[in-house]
């Protein structure tokens, strides 16, 4: 019952959001404060884009300076460390309330590539949600113990009738310990994305034709080390392997005069090596038949100077040119070409952001295009089409679902408020135009009661007067009758006289004209005088009925002579007889 109910109830917000989708999103997209954090062990990265005006408001890098170096955002016993880090910040940049969007480190989840049938929106949502079916993709299941999954469509196979998804996968304890942290601190963690995405939809927002949109993103450093290609509608993630000895190589290259010679080609091609082949691996077909390839590769490192390892890449794949992103690009080596934000038209900054990043307020600036990609992630729960290329959304929360479902059902309550309060105010309006013709209506109606009142009263009495005519006309009628009759009166007492036998005596006599009857009630000396006082009636007077006759027998009377002997005395019998004229 409650699985009919819940099909019933995703059917429902299905087809709502396929007639209303445009309107349901940006309303439900006004309501939406959000802000992003890049959170590690040892700094915080915070960016606010404020999605009416267009503009990143806050932009702030906050190291914690910890004097213990084993402190951790995952270690339980720094949890309140962390928290009154955070919360003071908040509440620094008037931020508490609001919904974060957390970056997850690219090192703490799995990225995984897997092909599935094609199916409609409705059977995907009611698949994807049931871990059983993930668990049916082999190389998957032995992920999925103990992990929030999030996944994403990013190609369609026609001719295999199968969805390219990319599958990213991260602890449970994490992402809960996460939205732990920041719900104690002020705020509300919503999503969790890798950091890899938000830096790939960071470099997407700098790009205006569909065409620039082939490139490639390699990251190195002490943690993270992979290379992203994305090429057409398709992403690819794959580790690239740095060891430990690479990186100190790395950082030992950039104290050295001059990088030449046999060993340091050794070292860059020893880097590159995974590069080259997975470059190779994505040429592609283009619509002209031409045959090619990415031609930009994007580079980023969480070390603290890595240029002419850089340089060394750039050497070794001279059909490839190697970018990277910044705020402030006149503090960036001019031998690798820069991309600025500042000169971006989806994201705008506020002047005071401008005016600080251009005195050289970071020259590592390169650690806020992360945070600023995932500023511009909102939950959007009706996948509407948005001005900016947010084209990948993982999210990692794990009451996801059932926050997209509840924003899903305020968002169209606030539609149905919303359209009452139109109605009503319709309402209003022709019940304000139509006043006039109501009140001279209304007059009529007056008007109208009071011709009624004055015909109910009219017609009372008439029917008060019909009842006194009636009850004249019974008067008469009855008057007319005694009249009639009152010689048979006369004629009934004198042949009653004549019917009583010497041995009967009438005590009283009861005439009822409307019934015809007469009761005749005395005593009888004996029987025989008593039927001879019937037959009497029978022939002079009228039927007597004889069923109706009471009669009763007085106990014999004694009484005593001078000789002092008892002597009875006659019986009477009191009757009562109806006669029917």
């Amino acid at each position: 019952m409650i699985l009919k109910l819940q099909e019933i109830q995703n059917k429902s917000l299905l087809a709502i959001t396929k007639v209303f989708s445009p309107y349901l999103g940006m309303k439900a997209k006004s309501k939406e404060k959000r802000f992003s954090v890049e959170l590690r062990d040892d700094f915080i990265n915070l960016c606010k884009y404020n999605s009416k005006t267009k503009k990143v408001e806050n932009l702030i890098h906050e190291n914690f300076n910890l004097e213990d170096s084993n402190k951790s955002i995952f270690n339980e016993g720094d949890y309140s460390f962390y928290c009154e880090k955070i919360s003071q910040i908040l509440r620094d940049e008037n931020l508490l309330g609001q919904e974060v969007t957390v970056i997850i480190p690219t090192s703490e989840t799995i990225i995984r590539t897997i092909n599935i049938p094609v199916m409609d929106d409705e059977t995907l949502l009611i698949q994807t949600q049931d871990i059983e079916f993930w668990n049916t993709f082999e190389g998957l299941s032995d992920d999925l113990e103990d992990k929030q999954l999030s996944y994403q469509i990013v190609s369609t196979n026609e001719e295999s009738q199968e969805f390219e998804v990319l599958i990213c996968l991260l602890e449970n304890s994490k992402a809960e310990l996460l939205h732990k942290l920041f719900k104690e601190a002020g705020a509300d963690a919503t999503v969790f994305e890798p950091k890899c995405f938000s830096i790939i939809n960071s470099i997407l927002s700098l790009k205006k034709e569909n065409n620039e949109k082939e490139f490639a993103f390699f990251e190195y450093g002490e943690k993270e080390n992979y290379l992203i290609t994305t090429t057409k509608n398709k992403l690819k993630f794959a580790l690239n392997n740095v060891s430990k000895a690479d990186v100190v190589l790395i950082k030992t290259l950039e104290t050295m005069p001059d990088p030449s010679g046999p060993f340091w080609s050794e070292v860059f091609e020893r880097s590159i090596q995974d590069i080259r082949g997975n470059l190779t691996e994505d040429e592609w077909i283009s619509e002209k038949g031409n045959k090619s390839a990415v031609r930009d590769m994007y580079v980023h490192t969480d070390l603290d100077l890595s240029i002419k390892y850089i340089q060394g890449i750039q050497t070794k794949l001279p059909e490839v040119k190697l970018k990277k992103i910044s705020l402030n690009s006149a503090n960036e080596n001019q031998s690798i070409e820069s991309e600025n934000f500042f000169n971006s038209d989806v994201i705008k900054f506020d002047k005071k952001i401008i005016k600080k990043f251009s005195e050289g307020y970071d020259l590592r600036n390169e650690n806020y295009y992360p945070v600023i990609g995932a500023a511009l992630r909102t939950l959007n729960p009706f996948k509407i089409k948005e001005p900016k290329n947010v084209k990948y959304r993982f999210n990692f929360y794990h009451l996801r679902e059932r926050l997209i479902n509840n924003r899903k059902i305020e968002t169209i309550n606030s539609l149905m408020n919303s359209l009452l309060i139109v109605f009503l105010i319709i309402f209003t309006s022709l019940t304000a135009i139509n006043i006039p013709q109501y009140l001279e209506k209304s007059k009529l109606l007056a008007t109208h009661a009071t011709v009624v009142n004055s015909y109910n009263a009219l017609f009372e009495e008439i029917k008060k007067t019909s009842v006194d005519v009636k009850m004249m006309e019974k008067n008469k009628n009855l008057a007319k009758k005694i009249n009639e009759n009152k010689d048979r009166y006369s004629q009934l007492i004198f042949e009653t006289a004549n019917s009583v036998p010497r041995g009967v005596e009438i005590k009283t006599i009861e005439f009822i004209n409307s019934e015809a009857t007469i009761y005749y009630e005395g005593h009888a000396l004996t029987d025989y005088d008593l039927n001879v006082f019937i037959e009497n009636i029978k022939t002079n007077i009228g039927d007597p009925d004889i069923t109706m006759l009471n009669q009763s027998v007085v106990s014999p009377q004694t009484s005593t002579t001078d000789n002092n002997e008892k002597v009875n005395t006659l019986s009477l019998r009191n009757f009562k007889i109806k006669v029917n004229l």
